[in-house]
């Protein structure tokens, strides 16, 4: 005999649109009201705990401060970022953020700069976050969509830490939707995604599984010209810099979790916070990895709905990845998004409305349930997703 599951959740008929509209407008009231608080409780920049406001802003307008004091490559000094840092807040008792970026970053971070702190986290969020809700509802119209987008728990936990998965997501949606249409803009769009390598691992190997010869060459030229604009402004030693960075993030970040395990979203971070060696933290990575380039390279190789291919490829980016936090859950946006609006076209199969309030719910549950029980569900949602995806992807090449 086969076992179904639940008709609850194989079914998911109780998530209704009623249902929906409440439960995010719920969502979105309690989160304004919680960063009011937050912002109410501060004084001089820094939170009751301590910690500056928009937390990883503050490495972000630090490492701008240095470039426009004319030392980019202080950036990735850890000594003198922190003393800027502690200058920005006055204060000697301020958390150190550090800045891993690469050198083309520290093109818009010297930008902010400019402005006060709360001036150019005010501009960054004010930037980054219509950015996100144009490729949101490029995806699925209505208002409905705009106030689930907004209510998105990832989305606060990028607005707590200042950080750019407003950005990314941006960026990631709207050159994914202009893949066959504009695959030049698609194109220069992937390439200043680059400012986070990380996520950039597995497009190149879609692109060229799909055909999408065009829009490859615009994202090499882009990257090429991003790197040559970085190096005429901060000269050749901002490489060496980043490089010396890069070593640290990934024995201090990544090996030794000095930022905590229970942030990341990675089969890496999830194998260590369960006490695995290094080694097998590298070996389920990497097959984790693997297997996404497998998807990716299966689905954008044949038939099927563009945007399914797309949805695959940003979640199969988010397993593949070794370094990955909270707030990068941003991006599963995307597939949400996506499979939302198959399933309000032609209908919902099996498990999938589960799946989307999974995948939804994640950003709020994924550190608390690693932190507080050492329980780092992160890598599993993310993999169910990818399964969901493929079986409809599957169904949908059947059908053609």
């Amino acid at each position: 005999m086969t076992w179904h599951g639940p008709a609850v959740l194989r079914d998911g008929n109780w998530l209704t649109a009623w249902r929906v509209r409440v439960y995010a407008a719920l969502i979105l009231v309690g989160g304004v009201a919680g960063l009011c608080v937050m912002l109410a409780a501060s004084q001089g920049g820094l939170d009751p705990q301590g910690r500056p406001v928009g937390t990883d802003f503050s490495h972000m307008y630090g490492a701008g401060t240095l470039v426009r004091e004319g030392h980019a490559a202080d950036a990735y000094s850890h000594a003198a970022l922190h003393a800027a840092q502690k200058r920005i807040f006055a204060s000697e008792a301020v958390p150190y953020y550090s800045w891993h970026y690469p050198p083309t970053y520290l093109l818009v971070a010297g930008l902010l700069a400019g402005l006060s702190y709360f001036g150019a986290l005010a501009v960054w969020m004010a930037l980054t976050l219509p950015l996100y809700l144009l490729a949101i509802r490029r995806i699925v119209a209505g208002r409905q969509a705009m106030l689930v987008a907004l209510a998105y728990p990832a989305a606060f936990v990028n607005l707590i830490h200042g950080q750019n998965g407003f950005l990314s997501t941006g960026l990631t949606g709207l050159a994914l939707l202009s893949l066959k249409r504009r695959p030049l803009l698609a194109g220069a769009l992937i390439g200043l995604l680059a400012y986070k390598p990380q996520f950039s691992l597995l497009i190149p190997f879609a692109l060229v599984a799909g055909g999408h010869w065009r829009a490859f060459a615009a994202a090499v030229a882009t990257v090429l010209a991003t790197v040559v604009l970085a190096t005429g402004a901060y000269g050749m030693e901002i490489w060496a810099a980043f490089l010396e960075s890069s070593a640290f993030a990934r024995e201090q970040v990544i090996e030794q979790g000095v930022a905590g395990y229970h942030r990341s979203i990675s089969s890496f971070a999830a194998l260590r916070l369960l006490g695995g060696s290094l080694g097998l933290a590298y070996g389920g990575q990497a097959l984790a990895s693997l297997a996404a380039l497998a998807v990716v390279f299966w689905a954008w190789r044949g038939s099927g709905p563009q945007a399914l291919k797309s949805a695959l490829l940003v979640a199969c980016t988010l397993l593949a990845t070794p370094y990955g936090w909270d707030y990068d859950l941003m991006l599963l946006a995307l597939p949400i998004a996506w499979l939302a609006a198959a399933g309000l076209e032609g209908g919902f199969r099996p498990w999938e409305k589960t799946a989307l309030l999974a995948i939804f719910a994640l950003p709020f549950l994924a550190r608390l349930l690693a932190g507080v029980l050492s329980l780092p569900i992160a890598p599993l949602v993310i993999g169910a997703i990818v399964i969901v995806l493929a079986f409809r992807l599957v169904a949908a090449r059947a059908q053609s």
